[in-house]
């Protein structure tokens, strides 16, 4: 028989806070229930590579198939900033509105690992079939992020 294994996100089965993957057989019976499951079912992520070297500074868009609410951006760096000056990451609705709370600012020489996140609280609805887009900002080249932006479907 085939195992299911998860990414759960529940706080229960989470380690930290942070998503794990789960195998069927670690679950106790009768420990899922319907809202736990429609949590899950409802929660998402979309992981995005942003770069600030040269010719690749600039929007990227994504478009959702379904309305989500975007509630939180994540981003690590993956190859340090060029010592000059910030990046930044901000996220806008399909408007070209800034969110609230989706501007992710890395500091000038920020080194393989350095973490930045922030809760979005408005202008953070996308209709289906709607783009949500970032932007990524760097007047100096050099450096990349790989960003997590987490959403709820409404």
């Amino acid at each position: 028989m085939a195992e299911t294994l998860f990414l759960m996100s529940i706080p229960e089965y989470a380690e930290n806070g942070r998503w794990h993957v789960l195998r069927t057989r670690d679950i106790p019976d009768g420990t899922l229930t319907t809202p736990k499951l429609d949590s899950i079912r409802n929660t998402g992520i979309e992981v995005f590579p942003a770069s600030f070297e040269t010719g690749e500074v600039g929007t990227v868009t994504l478009y959702f198939p379904f309305k989500a609410t975007i509630t939180k951006i994540r981003g690590t760096v993956r190859k340090a900033l060029a010592a000059t000056n910030a990046g930044t990451i901000q996220l806008k609705n399909h408007a070209g509105t800034n969110m609230t709370g989706g501007l992710l600012t890395f500091a000038a020489s920020a080194a393989i690992g350095n973490e930045q996140s922030s809760v979005v609280t408005e202008n953070n609805v996308i209709n289906a079939g709607e783009k949500l887009q970032f932007v990524q900002a760097k007047t100096t080249v050099g450096g990349k992020v790989l960003v997590t932006v987490e959403y709820t479907r409404s």
